[in-house]
This record gives C-alpha cells, sequence and structure tokens, in this order.
C-alpha cells in the first residue's frame, strides 16, 4: 500500500492542513449560518423593544387625549389587521391551526394581548412611562423563565438566574417601596403610585404569558398567522368590551389620526420583530434583551415631556439594561461555543469514518 493510500499517513498529512486552515467551506458556512441567525434573534429583539417605546409613548398621548383605553386598543388592533391582510394574501398564508390545541392558543393570545393592554394603559395614566416600561421590563425576564422553564422545561443557565436577581433589585430601586425607602416620592399625585405599579405587573404578566405561548407555538406557525391571531382576537375582545364598558368617542384631529398611524406602523413591525426572535431564541433571553425599551422611554419621557429621574430611578434602570448586556453577551458566546463543539463533531467523526471505509 503506498503511502499516499495509508490512512495513517493521510491523517497525519492532512490533519495539520485542517487545523492550519481553520475549518472547511461546509463548516464554515454553517458556523457562519449560526452566527448569522444568533444575531438576527438578538437584532430582532433589541430593535422590538425600541419600537415599543414608541409605541408606550403614542398610547400615553392618545390616552390623555380623551379617547376611552379600550377604544384605543379596539383601533390600534384594527389597523394593524387590516395592515397583515395584504402580505397574507400575497403569501397565501394558511390561518387553520395545525390543531386544536394551537387554535385554542393562538385566540387566547389575542384575549391575553387586550388585557395586557388595557393595564397598560392604565399604568400610563398613574405613572411617568419610564416607570411603567421599567416595571414591565424588570418583571418580564423574572416572570417568562420561571414559566418557560415550568411549562416549556426550557433550560434557565446561571446567567439567566443571574440576570433575574438583577432585575428584581432594579424593580426594587424603581418602585421604592415604602418600608424599605419612607415616604420619599413628592412628585403629585403619588398616591396613584401603588395602584399604577399594581396594574405594570399585571401587564408584566399577561407579556410573559404571552411570549411562553408563542414560543410553544414555535416554528408550527408562521409569523404572520401569529401576529394576525393577536391584533384579530384583540380587536375583537376589545371591541366587545368597549360596547360593555365605555362610550364610543372619537376624535379625528389630525395630531391623533397621526399617532393611530404611526403607532399602528410602528407596533406591527415590532410585533413581528419580537415573534421572530422568539423563533430563534429562548424567551428568557429575548425578554431580556427587549429591556432596550427601557433606556429608551427614559429619553422619550426627558425629551417629550420633560420627565426628570430620580437619582434612585436611574440606578434601577441601569441595573435593569446592565442585566440585558449579560444575557446577551452570554448569549452570543453560548452560540459560538455550542457551534465550535458541533463543528469539531462533525469533523471527527468525519475523519473517522473515512479511516473506517478505507480498511
Amino acid at each position: 500500500m503506498s503511502l499516499k493510500s495509508s490512512p495513517i499517513i493521510w491523517l497525519a498529512d492532512e490533519e495539520p492542513a485542517r487545523k492550519v486552515s481553520g475549518c472547511d467551506a461546509t463548516s464554515c458556512t454553517r458556523r457562519a449560518r449560526t452566527v448569522w441567525s444568533s444575531l438576527q434573534g438578538v437584532g430582532s429583539a433589541l430593535l422590538s423593544g425600541i419600537l415599543f417605546a414608541f409605541v408606550a409613548l403614542l398610547f400615553q398621548f392618545l390616552g390623555q387625549s380623551g379617547i376611552p383605553h379600550l377604544q384605543v386598543i379596539f383601533i390600534a388592533d384594527l389597523g394593524m389587521t387590516l395592515a397583515l391582510i395584504p402580505p397574507l394574501l400575497y403569501f397565501r398564508v394558511n390561518l387553520k391551526a395545525d390543531s386544536l390545541k394551537d387554535a385554542l392558543i393562538l385566540v387566547s393570545i389575542g384575549v391575553i394581548w387586550t388585557s395586557g393592554y388595557v393595564a397598560l394603559l392604565n399604568s400610563l395614566s398613574r405613572l411617568p412611562m419610564s416607570n411603567v416600561i421599567a416595571i414591565i421590563h424588570g418583571a418580564m425576564p423574572i416572570l417568562t423563565p420561571l414559566m418557560s422553564c415550568m411549562f416549556l422545561r426550557e433550560f434557565c443557565s446561571c446567567v439567566d438566574a443571574v440576570g433575574t436577581v438583577i432585575n428584581l433589585v432594579g424593580i426594587v430601586f424603581i418602585t421604592q417601596p415604602t418600608f424599605l425607602f419612607g415616604e420619599n416620592r413628592e412628585t403629585a399625585g403619588a398616591n396613584e403610585y401603588p395602584i399604577g405599579y399594581l396594574y405594570a405587573f399585571l401587564c408584566a404578566f399577561a407579556f410573559s404569558v404571552i411570549c411562553v405561548f408563542a414560543r410553544f407555538v414555535g416554528q408550527r406557525v408562521s409569523l404572520l398567522m401569529l401576529s394576525f391571531y393577536k391584533v384579530a382576537i384583540g380587536a375583537a375582545s376589545a371591541f366587545i368590551l368597549c360596547l360593555i364598558f365605555e362610550p364610543r368617542v372619537w376624535k379625528p384631529q389630525t395630531p391623533v389620526i397621526l399617532s393611530f398611524l404611526i403607532m399602528i406602523l410602528a407596533n406591527t413591525l415590532g410585533t413581528w420583530l419580537r415573534f421572530y426572535s422568539l423563533q430563534l431564541e429562548a424567551a428568557a433571553t429575548v425578554v431580556l434583551l427587549a429591556n432596550i425599551q427601557l433606556a429608551m422611554a427614559y429619553v422619550l419621557d426627558f425629551v417629550i415631556y420633560e420627565e426628570k429621574p430620580t437619582a434612585i430611578d436611574l440606578i434601577g434602570a441601569f441595573l435593569i439594561i446592565f442585566s440585558s448586556a449579560i444575557v446577551a453577551g452570554y448569549t452570543w458566546y453560548r452560540h459560538v461555543k455550542l457551534e465550535k463543539q458541533e463543528e469539531d463533531d462533525h469533523e471527527y467523526s468525519f475523519l473517522y469514518s473515512d479511516v473506517d471505509q478505507t480498511r
């Protein structure tokens, strides 16, 4: 047997060449796809958080314009439903769920969506927008991992646990409970703060349930179908509640119309990006990355409403954003490490299979 055909000499000759080159074309392509997929998931979660900060600002403006809360939700969801019809028709999306369980979950997402936004609007009417966003995005990284571990059996790493604890400390700084900080709120209407924080926590719980449900259906349901069910069922439930509990009020001034149009566009794109990120990343990771909405909320509060946060508020916000940075960095590291391990396993299995065939 010649030297070139010897499997032992082949292994000795070719393996260093592989180590020098780093990876072959197939493994490099696979690694690039994994890194790109991770970047898409992380980027989509971050961009959705930025868009939802503008949505919260517009919701607050519309709620202060005298339009009842349920009517705001109904008009917003109806507009998003109409905006989704053209892409549904273009891509010929089948709106029929694969199973009764998936159908019930899709309907539940729409109803819970409406409940969450009712709580959000009630909270925004009692608290500064930045504090509301801080509570929601501080509580969601606590509630979502717990529910995803309990019901989806998703792995919760030590880094996720550390991020959860940091978020909890940030919430304590922002809410400033009296048994720790005393009566230190001097803002007018501060007696409404406990009710506002309660609504914010209810909103966080509702949005956490939606994240877990969206993660459960996964890629069995397309993004367009998931988005359509959420806003269509949400519009229907808001309309029914509006007929029962609220008077119909419509003020067609230009600022109100423009606010609705911008909110519908931002909410549609933000929802699509949020669900897309949930298909690529774990639910706990997505909600932690979405905390960038908190930074945008403080900026918008200061620029639009000239609402100056206190030093304790800023410390709490920093802790929540810091936890997001930790989880984002760990997510990237975990993806790269897993891909490198899979690449090494594939390479060695390829080499040993060649040796077996030559024998």
